[in-house]
């Protein structure tokens, strides 16, 4: 049996490329290692709604914006931070968990499309039909359907009733 031995020479530029990619490869493997388990057991506090009735779950982080109706009629909005497992603050104002009545979020881009749609295109066109007059009148209810739009689109989020999600914080 006859074995024949090829070694190939390759420029000494190529040789470091070679050893640097196997480096990096290298060092990327032990950071997935090394940072998997913290990842993996790292958990953000924030409040958790079930539903009784099909236990769909959703969750919602700290800091996020969200709107709370309480049991003694008070509506508070903005962003929410975890105190403990009882109770959170928004704002300034201090709420219990078992004072909620109603969960709601609150996305910020809503309202910036909200803004826009009736500041940019509805008002405008309101505007413009009460300077010209004439056939112009014909296009009004178009600019009052588009402010109407933009008056609803706020609400689109649901909001979370006490009687059909349990609410939960998580530490």
């Amino acid at each position: 049996m006859l074995l024949v031995s090829v070694r190939i020479y390759l420029p000494k530029q190529m040789q470091n490329m070679i050893n640097w990619t196997l480096d990096c490869k290298k060092f990327v493997i032990f950071s997935l290692i090394l940072f998997s388990p913290t990842l993996s057991n790292a958990q953000d506090k924030g409040i958790d709604l079930v539903n009784r009735r099909t236990n769909k779950t959703t969750f919602l982080k700290e800091n996020k914006r969200i709107l709370i109706k309480t049991d003694k009629g008070k509506v508070f909005k903005g962003k929410f931070k975890i105190i403990d497992s009882e109770s959170m603050v928004i704002r300034q104002d201090t709420i219990a968990m078992n004072s909620v009545v109603k969960i709601k979020r609150r996305p910020v881009i809503l309202a910036v499309v909200s803004g826009v749609v009736i500041a940019g295109i509805g008002s405008p066109i309101i505007v413009a039909c009460a300077a010209t007059g004439g056939v112009a009148w014909l296009v009004l209810p178009i600019g009052v359907a588009i402010d109407g739009i933009g008056l609803a689109i706020p609400a689109i989020p649901r909001g979370h009733k006490k009687e059909k999600w349990e609410y939960t914080i998580v530490n």
